[in-house]
Protein backbone atom coordinates (compact mmCIF):
# COMPACT_ATOMS: atom_id res chain seq x y z
CA UNK A 1 0.00 0.00 0.00
CA UNK A 2 2.87 2.22 1.08
CA UNK A 3 5.01 1.67 -2.13
CA UNK A 4 1.88 2.25 -4.46
CA UNK A 5 1.54 5.68 -2.85
CA UNK A 6 4.93 6.53 -3.15
CA UNK A 7 4.72 5.77 -6.90
CA UNK A 8 1.33 8.19 -7.37
CA UNK A 9 3.27 10.95 -5.68
CA UNK A 10 6.34 10.96 -7.55
CA UNK A 11 4.02 10.14 -10.62
CA UNK A 12 2.02 13.47 -9.65
CA UNK A 13 5.39 14.89 -9.35
CA UNK A 14 6.98 13.86 -12.31
CA UNK A 15 3.43 15.55 -14.32
CA UNK A 16 3.89 18.66 -12.53
CA UNK A 17 7.72 19.07 -13.33
CA UNK A 18 6.66 18.60 -16.85
CA UNK A 19 4.17 21.08 -16.88
CA UNK A 20 6.47 23.75 -15.39
CA UNK A 21 9.32 23.21 -17.43
CA UNK A 22 6.73 23.36 -20.69
CA UNK A 23 5.43 26.48 -19.15
CA UNK A 24 8.67 28.10 -18.60
CA UNK A 25 9.88 27.37 -22.15
CA UNK A 26 6.20 28.94 -23.63
CA UNK A 27 7.20 31.84 -21.06
CA UNK A 28 10.54 32.24 -22.33
CA UNK A 29 9.62 32.08 -26.75
CA UNK A 30 6.55 34.26 -25.40
CA UNK A 31 9.39 36.71 -23.58
CA UNK A 32 11.83 36.66 -26.65
CA UNK A 33 9.10 36.93 -28.92
CA UNK A 34 7.78 40.40 -27.18
CA UNK A 35 11.14 41.89 -26.90
CA UNK A 36 12.15 41.38 -30.59
CA UNK A 37 8.99 42.97 -31.27
CA UNK A 38 9.18 45.85 -28.97
CA UNK A 39 12.83 46.48 -30.38
CA UNK A 40 11.45 46.51 -33.21
CA UNK A 41 8.69 49.25 -32.65
CA UNK A 42 10.49 51.14 -31.09
CA UNK A 43 10.47 50.85 -27.37
CA UNK A 44 14.09 49.62 -27.22
CA UNK A 45 15.46 51.53 -29.65
CA UNK A 46 14.94 55.06 -30.32
CA UNK A 47 13.73 57.04 -33.47
CA UNK A 48 14.07 60.67 -34.27
CA UNK A 49 11.11 62.58 -35.75
CA UNK A 50 11.22 63.29 -39.71
CA UNK A 51 8.38 65.84 -40.32
CA UNK A 52 7.82 69.65 -38.42
CA UNK A 53 3.80 68.65 -37.22
CA UNK A 54 4.76 68.35 -33.93
CA UNK A 55 6.96 70.96 -33.92
CA UNK A 56 7.98 73.05 -31.13
CA UNK A 57 7.64 70.67 -28.80
CA UNK A 58 9.24 67.98 -30.84
CA UNK A 59 10.77 69.29 -33.69
CA UNK A 60 11.84 67.25 -36.90
CA UNK A 61 15.11 68.15 -38.53
CA UNK A 62 15.69 71.64 -38.68
CA UNK A 63 18.16 74.29 -38.56
CA UNK A 64 19.51 76.39 -35.59
CA UNK A 65 21.09 79.80 -35.24
CA UNK A 66 21.60 81.80 -32.40
CA UNK A 67 20.43 85.40 -32.62
CA UNK A 68 23.00 87.97 -33.21
CA UNK A 69 21.65 90.07 -31.24
CA UNK A 70 20.07 88.25 -27.97
CA UNK A 71 21.29 84.56 -28.11
CA UNK A 72 18.19 83.08 -28.35
CA UNK A 73 18.11 79.84 -30.73
CA UNK A 74 16.53 80.45 -33.62
CA UNK A 75 15.14 76.97 -34.94
CA UNK A 76 13.49 76.41 -38.21
CA UNK A 77 12.47 73.43 -39.97
CA UNK A 78 14.44 72.16 -42.88
CA UNK A 79 11.75 72.05 -45.36
CA UNK A 80 10.40 75.73 -44.91
CA UNK A 81 13.33 77.31 -44.66
CA UNK A 82 13.79 80.84 -46.22
CA UNK A 83 16.44 81.56 -49.34
CA UNK A 84 16.69 84.91 -47.73
CA UNK A 85 20.12 86.02 -46.55
CA UNK A 86 19.03 87.22 -42.84
CA UNK A 87 17.27 85.35 -40.29
CA UNK A 88 14.61 87.11 -37.82
CA UNK A 89 14.90 86.18 -34.33
CA UNK A 90 11.55 85.08 -32.62
CA UNK A 91 12.32 86.50 -29.35
CA UNK A 92 13.60 90.00 -29.81
CA UNK A 93 12.84 91.05 -33.69
CA UNK A 94 16.61 90.95 -34.52
CA UNK A 95 16.71 90.75 -38.46
CA UNK A 96 20.35 90.63 -39.95
CA UNK A 97 21.34 87.35 -38.25
CA UNK A 98 23.14 85.46 -41.49
CA UNK A 99 21.10 82.39 -42.61
CA UNK A 100 24.82 81.10 -43.52
CA UNK A 101 25.85 80.15 -40.13
CA UNK A 102 23.18 77.99 -39.53
CA UNK A 103 24.03 74.21 -38.60
CA UNK A 104 21.91 71.29 -39.67
CA UNK A 105 20.17 69.46 -36.25
CA UNK A 106 18.71 66.12 -36.32
CA UNK A 107 14.95 65.60 -35.12
CA UNK A 108 14.10 65.15 -31.53
CA UNK A 109 14.91 61.50 -30.44
CA UNK A 110 12.08 59.71 -28.91
CA UNK A 111 10.82 56.24 -27.27
CA UNK A 112 7.46 54.49 -27.96
CA UNK A 113 6.09 52.94 -24.48
CA UNK A 114 3.77 50.22 -25.80
CA UNK A 115 2.21 48.99 -23.16
CA UNK A 116 1.31 51.95 -21.46
CA UNK A 117 -1.91 52.02 -24.19
CA UNK A 118 -2.80 48.92 -22.39
CA UNK A 119 -1.67 49.96 -18.56
CA UNK A 120 -3.43 53.03 -18.54
CA UNK A 121 -5.46 53.44 -22.12
CA UNK A 122 -5.03 56.55 -24.93
CA UNK A 123 -6.12 59.94 -23.14
CA UNK A 124 -6.43 63.14 -24.48
CA UNK A 125 -3.59 65.68 -25.01
CA UNK A 126 -1.32 62.46 -25.29
CA UNK A 127 1.35 62.18 -28.07
CA UNK A 128 1.08 58.76 -30.17
CA UNK A 129 2.60 57.08 -32.39
CA UNK A 130 1.36 54.98 -34.89
CA UNK A 131 1.56 53.57 -38.57
CA UNK A 132 -0.30 54.92 -41.72
CA UNK A 133 -1.06 53.52 -45.02
CA UNK A 134 0.28 56.21 -47.84
CA UNK A 135 -2.15 55.95 -50.81
CA UNK A 136 -0.78 54.78 -54.21
CA UNK A 137 -1.21 51.78 -56.56
CA UNK A 138 -0.93 48.14 -55.19
CA UNK A 139 3.02 48.07 -55.70
CA UNK A 140 3.76 51.66 -54.52
CA UNK A 141 1.66 51.39 -51.06
CA UNK A 142 4.16 51.30 -48.28
CA UNK A 143 3.25 52.07 -44.44
CA UNK A 144 4.45 55.37 -42.69
CA UNK A 145 5.39 55.98 -39.05
CA UNK A 146 3.46 58.95 -38.07
CA UNK A 147 3.44 60.75 -34.55
CA UNK A 148 0.47 63.26 -33.35
CA UNK A 149 -1.48 64.45 -30.60
CA UNK A 150 -4.86 62.77 -29.30
CA UNK A 151 -7.35 65.51 -28.87
CA UNK A 152 -10.51 63.02 -29.45
CA UNK A 153 -11.31 59.76 -27.77
CA UNK A 154 -14.20 57.34 -29.11
CA UNK A 155 -17.86 58.31 -29.72
CA UNK A 156 -17.01 61.57 -29.70
CA UNK A 157 -17.91 64.39 -31.95
CA UNK A 158 -15.00 66.84 -32.25
CA UNK A 159 -14.92 70.26 -33.48
CA UNK A 160 -12.70 73.67 -33.20
CA UNK A 161 -13.85 76.72 -32.24
CA UNK A 162 -11.96 80.10 -31.25
CA UNK A 163 -8.87 77.61 -31.30
CA UNK A 164 -9.78 75.70 -28.61
CA UNK A 165 -11.01 71.85 -28.58
CA UNK A 166 -14.56 70.86 -28.12
CA UNK A 167 -16.23 67.31 -27.79
CA UNK A 168 -19.87 67.32 -28.25
CA UNK A 169 -19.96 70.53 -27.43
CA UNK A 170 -17.92 71.16 -24.67
CA UNK A 171 -14.61 72.83 -24.09
CA UNK A 172 -11.68 70.45 -23.65
CA UNK A 173 -9.36 72.03 -20.41
CA UNK A 174 -5.52 71.47 -20.16
CA UNK A 175 -4.29 71.37 -16.55
CA UNK A 176 -0.85 73.37 -16.18
CA UNK A 177 1.56 69.97 -17.29
CA UNK A 178 -0.58 69.86 -20.21
CA UNK A 179 -0.46 73.35 -21.34
CA UNK A 180 3.52 73.92 -21.00
CA UNK A 181 3.96 70.43 -22.99
CA UNK A 182 2.51 72.26 -25.78
CA UNK A 183 2.73 75.95 -25.37
CA UNK A 184 4.73 79.03 -27.60
CA UNK A 185 7.23 80.68 -26.19
CA UNK A 186 6.53 84.07 -27.03
CA UNK A 187 9.32 86.12 -24.94
CA UNK A 188 12.28 85.39 -22.77
CA UNK A 189 13.93 87.82 -20.49
CA UNK A 190 16.54 85.66 -20.20
CA UNK A 191 17.93 86.40 -23.74
CA UNK A 192 18.63 90.66 -23.93
CA UNK A 193 19.28 92.29 -27.23
CA UNK A 194 23.35 92.74 -26.73
CA UNK A 195 24.08 94.58 -29.93
CA UNK A 196 21.62 96.98 -30.86
CA UNK A 197 22.50 100.02 -29.09
CA UNK A 198 19.23 102.40 -27.83
CA UNK A 199 16.34 99.52 -28.08
CA UNK A 200 13.04 100.06 -25.86
CA UNK A 201 13.18 97.86 -23.38
CA UNK A 202 9.70 95.34 -23.66
CA UNK A 203 8.93 96.35 -20.53
CA UNK A 204 8.10 100.09 -19.24
CA UNK A 205 6.81 101.27 -16.51
CA UNK A 206 3.38 103.12 -16.24
CA UNK A 207 4.62 106.34 -14.22
CA UNK A 208 7.94 107.85 -13.43
CA UNK A 209 10.32 107.54 -11.13
CA UNK A 210 9.74 104.01 -10.94
CA UNK A 211 11.12 101.40 -8.12
CA UNK A 212 11.84 98.63 -11.02
CA UNK A 213 15.49 98.24 -12.08
CA UNK A 214 16.20 96.11 -15.06
CA UNK A 215 18.78 93.48 -14.43
CA UNK A 216 20.75 91.60 -17.26
CA UNK A 217 18.17 88.90 -17.38
CA UNK A 218 15.10 90.02 -15.05
CA UNK A 219 13.99 93.08 -12.69
CA UNK A 220 14.34 93.87 -9.06
CA UNK A 221 11.78 95.75 -6.98
CA UNK A 222 13.51 98.19 -4.05
CA UNK A 223 10.18 99.01 -1.11
CA UNK A 224 10.09 102.91 -0.74
CA UNK A 225 11.66 103.62 2.71
CA UNK A 226 9.17 106.59 2.79
CA UNK A 227 6.18 103.64 3.24
CA UNK A 228 5.07 102.99 6.62
CA UNK A 229 6.59 99.37 8.00
CA UNK A 230 4.20 96.99 7.99
CA UNK A 231 1.41 98.82 6.26
CA UNK A 232 -0.56 96.23 4.02
CA UNK A 233 -3.36 98.72 2.46
CA UNK A 234 -5.44 97.52 -0.28
CA UNK A 235 -4.02 97.38 -4.16
CA UNK A 236 -4.91 100.91 -5.07
CA UNK A 237 -3.36 103.60 -7.12
CA UNK A 238 0.15 103.28 -5.07
CA UNK A 239 0.79 100.09 -7.12
CA UNK A 240 4.35 100.68 -9.12
CA UNK A 241 3.32 99.04 -12.72
CA UNK A 242 5.86 97.89 -15.20
CA UNK A 243 3.82 96.90 -18.60
CA UNK A 244 4.94 94.70 -21.14
CA UNK A 245 4.99 95.52 -24.74
CA UNK A 246 4.92 92.84 -27.35
CA UNK A 247 6.83 92.70 -30.36
CA UNK A 248 5.93 90.57 -33.52
CA UNK A 249 8.98 89.65 -34.48
CA UNK A 250 7.93 88.14 -37.76
CA UNK A 251 10.15 86.95 -41.05
CA UNK A 252 8.64 89.00 -44.22
CA UNK A 253 5.70 90.41 -42.22
CA UNK A 254 2.92 92.33 -44.24
CA UNK A 255 2.62 94.69 -43.81
CA UNK A 256 6.35 95.23 -42.73
CA UNK A 257 6.26 96.44 -38.86
CA UNK A 258 9.42 98.36 -37.32
CA UNK A 259 11.04 96.19 -34.52
CA UNK A 260 9.45 98.00 -31.73
CA UNK A 261 6.46 98.60 -33.23
CA UNK A 262 3.21 96.87 -30.54
CA UNK A 263 1.64 94.00 -31.66
CA UNK A 264 -0.90 91.91 -30.61
CA UNK A 265 -0.42 88.14 -29.82
CA UNK A 266 -1.29 85.70 -33.02
CA UNK A 267 -0.87 82.29 -34.04
CA UNK A 268 2.12 83.01 -35.51
CA UNK A 269 4.84 79.84 -35.71
CA UNK A 270 8.14 80.76 -35.85
CA UNK A 271 9.13 77.66 -36.32
CA UNK A 272 7.78 77.13 -40.33
CA UNK A 273 9.83 80.17 -41.09
CA UNK A 274 9.87 82.09 -44.51
CA UNK A 275 6.31 80.38 -44.92
CA UNK A 276 3.62 82.64 -45.51
CA UNK A 277 -0.18 81.74 -44.67
CA UNK A 278 -2.05 85.20 -44.75
CA UNK A 279 -3.92 85.82 -41.80
CA UNK A 280 -3.08 85.58 -38.70
CA UNK A 281 -5.90 84.91 -35.73
CA UNK A 282 -5.61 86.57 -32.33
CA UNK A 283 -4.49 84.38 -29.11
CA UNK A 284 -5.93 84.87 -26.04
CA UNK A 285 -4.73 82.05 -24.32
CA UNK A 286 -1.44 83.19 -22.06
CA UNK A 287 1.25 81.86 -19.81
CA UNK A 288 3.26 83.83 -17.28
CA UNK A 289 6.46 81.95 -15.80
CA UNK A 290 8.47 83.98 -13.52
CA UNK A 291 11.48 83.02 -11.41
CA UNK A 292 12.09 85.25 -8.46
CA UNK A 293 13.03 85.48 -5.16
CA UNK A 294 11.30 88.10 -2.87
CA UNK A 295 11.16 88.75 0.87
CA UNK A 296 8.37 88.95 3.49
CA UNK A 297 6.72 91.64 2.38
CA UNK A 298 4.80 94.02 0.77
CA UNK A 299 2.49 92.69 -2.58
CA UNK A 300 3.20 91.49 -5.82
CA UNK A 301 0.73 91.22 -8.59
CA UNK A 302 0.73 90.14 -12.20
CA UNK A 303 -2.04 90.92 -14.23
CA UNK A 304 -2.98 89.21 -18.01
CA UNK A 305 -4.72 90.51 -20.70
CA UNK A 306 -7.10 87.41 -22.10
CA UNK A 307 -10.92 87.61 -23.56
CA UNK A 308 -10.70 91.43 -23.48
CA UNK A 309 -10.66 90.94 -20.25
CA UNK A 310 -7.82 91.52 -17.25
CA UNK A 311 -6.96 88.47 -15.22
CA UNK A 312 -4.58 88.96 -11.65
CA UNK A 313 -3.62 87.67 -8.73
CA UNK A 314 -1.93 89.62 -6.11
CA UNK A 315 0.40 88.27 -3.93
CA UNK A 316 -0.04 89.75 0.22
CA UNK A 317 3.39 88.47 1.08
CA UNK A 318 3.84 89.31 4.44
CA UNK A 319 0.09 88.28 5.40
CA UNK A 320 0.43 84.94 3.14
CA UNK A 321 -2.66 84.82 0.96
CA UNK A 322 -3.60 85.40 -2.22
CA UNK A 323 -6.16 86.62 -4.19
CA UNK A 324 -7.23 86.54 -8.14
CA UNK A 325 -8.98 89.12 -10.08
CA UNK A 326 -11.26 89.32 -12.81
CA UNK A 327 -11.69 93.26 -14.05
CA UNK A 328 -12.33 95.10 -10.29
CA UNK A 329 -14.06 92.30 -9.18
CA UNK A 330 -12.11 89.21 -6.56
CA UNK A 331 -13.18 85.55 -7.80
CA UNK A 332 -11.20 83.82 -5.30
CA UNK A 333 -8.64 83.92 -2.57
CA UNK A 334 -6.71 81.70 -0.05
CA UNK A 335 -3.29 81.21 1.98
CA UNK A 336 -0.01 80.33 0.07
CA UNK A 337 0.65 76.70 0.64
CA UNK A 338 3.94 77.53 1.57
CA UNK A 339 6.26 80.32 2.32
CA UNK A 340 7.56 82.35 -0.58
CA UNK A 341 10.52 84.22 1.01
CA UNK A 342 13.27 81.98 0.52
CA UNK A 343 15.12 80.35 -1.70
CA UNK A 344 14.24 80.61 -5.76
CA UNK A 345 10.41 80.43 -6.81
CA UNK A 346 8.42 79.47 -9.81
CA UNK A 347 6.00 81.30 -10.10
CA UNK A 348 3.06 80.32 -13.22
CA UNK A 349 -0.03 82.11 -13.61
CA UNK A 350 -2.04 81.07 -16.75
CA UNK A 351 -5.60 82.17 -18.32
CA UNK A 352 -6.14 79.24 -20.86
CA UNK A 353 -9.15 77.11 -21.84
CA UNK A 354 -11.44 79.74 -19.93
CA UNK A 355 -10.02 79.06 -16.72
CA UNK A 356 -7.34 80.62 -14.13
CA UNK A 357 -4.32 79.01 -12.87
CA UNK A 358 -2.37 79.68 -10.05
CA UNK A 359 0.78 77.45 -9.44
CA UNK A 360 4.44 77.85 -7.51
CA UNK A 361 6.77 75.33 -7.81
CA UNK A 362 4.94 73.17 -10.36
CA UNK A 363 2.14 72.44 -7.17
CA UNK A 364 -1.57 73.80 -8.21
CA UNK A 365 -2.73 76.53 -5.68
CA UNK A 366 -5.90 77.58 -7.19
CA UNK A 367 -7.21 76.62 -11.13
CA UNK A 368 -10.72 78.21 -11.33
CA UNK A 369 -13.52 77.94 -14.16
CA UNK A 370 -13.86 81.60 -16.00
CA UNK A 371 -17.72 81.37 -16.40
CA UNK A 372 -20.90 83.92 -16.48
CA UNK A 373 -21.54 82.88 -13.01
CA UNK A 374 -17.94 83.70 -11.42
CA UNK A 375 -18.79 87.42 -11.87
CA UNK A 376 -20.57 90.48 -12.52
CA UNK A 377 -18.81 91.78 -15.52
CA UNK A 378 -17.71 95.74 -14.59
CA UNK A 379 -15.64 97.90 -16.99
CA UNK A 380 -12.42 99.02 -15.70
CA UNK A 381 -9.71 101.83 -16.52
CA UNK A 382 -6.21 99.48 -17.30
CA UNK A 383 -3.22 100.29 -19.50
CA UNK A 384 -3.56 96.48 -20.41
CA UNK A 385 -4.87 95.60 -24.11
CA UNK A 386 -3.91 92.96 -27.08
CA UNK A 387 -0.72 94.78 -27.61
CA UNK A 388 -0.21 94.73 -23.83
CA UNK A 389 -1.09 91.99 -22.62
CA UNK A 390 1.14 91.35 -19.16
CA UNK A 391 1.93 93.76 -16.11
CA UNK A 392 4.03 93.43 -12.86
CA UNK A 393 3.17 95.57 -10.33
CA UNK A 394 4.43 95.83 -6.66
CA UNK A 395 3.96 98.01 -3.37
CA UNK A 396 6.29 98.07 -0.62
CA UNK A 397 8.15 95.06 -2.17
CA UNK A 398 11.90 93.82 -2.03
CA UNK A 399 11.97 91.10 -4.77
CA UNK A 400 13.96 89.92 -7.64
CA UNK A 401 12.58 88.73 -10.75
CA UNK A 402 15.66 86.00 -12.27
CA UNK A 403 13.75 85.16 -15.31
CA UNK A 404 10.42 85.70 -16.87
CA UNK A 405 8.67 83.69 -19.85
CA UNK A 406 5.93 84.75 -21.62
CA UNK A 407 3.94 81.74 -23.80
CA UNK A 408 1.05 81.31 -25.71
CA UNK A 409 -1.08 78.45 -26.20
CA UNK A 410 -1.56 76.79 -30.20
CA UNK A 411 -4.63 78.01 -31.75
CA UNK A 412 -6.84 75.20 -33.72
CA UNK A 413 -8.09 75.67 -37.13
CA UNK A 414 -9.51 73.98 -39.76
CA UNK A 415 -8.26 72.07 -42.67
CA UNK A 416 -5.25 74.33 -44.33
CA UNK A 417 -5.75 76.85 -41.61
CA UNK A 418 -8.92 77.93 -43.27
CA UNK A 419 -11.24 78.62 -40.63
CA UNK A 420 -11.38 79.41 -36.70
CA UNK A 421 -14.70 77.20 -36.75
CA UNK A 422 -14.62 74.14 -38.03
CA UNK A 423 -16.45 70.05 -37.15
CA UNK A 424 -15.35 66.95 -37.98
CA UNK A 425 -18.42 65.41 -40.46
CA UNK A 426 -19.30 62.55 -37.65
CA UNK A 427 -18.82 60.72 -34.72
CA UNK A 428 -15.77 59.18 -33.98
CA UNK A 429 -15.97 55.44 -34.25
CA UNK A 430 -15.41 52.59 -31.49
CA UNK A 431 -11.53 52.53 -30.78
CA UNK A 432 -11.57 55.76 -33.27
CA UNK A 433 -8.79 58.50 -31.98
CA UNK A 434 -9.10 62.32 -33.60
CA UNK A 435 -5.61 62.53 -34.02
CA UNK A 436 -3.28 66.19 -34.38
CA UNK A 437 -0.50 67.90 -34.96
CA UNK A 438 1.21 70.86 -32.92
CA UNK A 439 2.36 72.65 -35.90
CA UNK A 440 -1.06 73.26 -36.90
CA UNK A 441 -0.77 75.22 -40.52
CA UNK A 442 1.58 72.45 -41.69
CA UNK A 443 0.52 68.84 -40.05
CA UNK A 444 -1.55 66.26 -42.09
CA UNK A 445 -3.71 65.05 -39.76
CA UNK A 446 -7.44 63.95 -39.21
CA UNK A 447 -8.52 67.27 -40.43
CA UNK A 448 -7.27 66.00 -43.63
CA UNK A 449 -7.88 62.47 -43.73
CA UNK A 450 -11.67 62.29 -42.90
CA UNK A 451 -10.94 60.15 -40.54
CA UNK A 452 -9.48 59.11 -37.39
CA UNK A 453 -7.23 56.20 -36.02
CA UNK A 454 -8.21 53.10 -34.73
CA UNK A 455 -6.55 51.78 -31.82
CA UNK A 456 -4.98 48.54 -33.34
CA UNK A 457 -2.96 51.04 -35.29
CA UNK A 458 -1.43 53.34 -32.92
CA UNK A 459 1.48 51.41 -31.33
CA UNK A 460 1.84 53.24 -28.13
CA UNK A 461 2.59 56.31 -26.56
CA UNK A 462 5.51 59.04 -27.60
CA UNK A 463 8.38 59.63 -24.64
CA UNK A 464 10.46 62.38 -25.43
CA UNK A 465 14.29 61.08 -24.58
CA UNK A 466 16.90 63.54 -24.45
CA UNK A 467 19.87 61.87 -23.39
Amino acid sequence: MGARKRDAVDSASTRFLGLGVLLGIVLVVVSVAMLRHARYEGLIRPFRIQSASMAPSLPGERFQNPCQDCGFSIEYAVDSSSDGEWLTCPNCGYRKTPTKLSSRQPGQRVLIDRWAKYLTGIKRWEVVAFRRTIDGDRLSRRQQLAVKRVVGLPGEQISLSSGEIYADGVLQRKSLHQFQKMAVLLFDSYYRPQKTQGLIDRFQPINEPSRWKRLATGYRFDSDPSVEAGSESAIADDLDQLVYQHWSCMADQVPRKERTEPSRVEDHYPYNYGRSRGHLLPVNDLLCQVSLVMRDKGSLVISLFSLNEVFEVRLHLREKKYELYRQSSCIAKGRFLHSLKRGLQELQFAVVDRQIILAVNGRIWRRLVISQENVQRREMASPLDSEHPLMMAARDAELQIQRLRLYRDIYWTGPLHTADRWQFKRQLRPAEFFLLGDNVPVSEDSRHWDQGIMRKAILGKVLRDDR
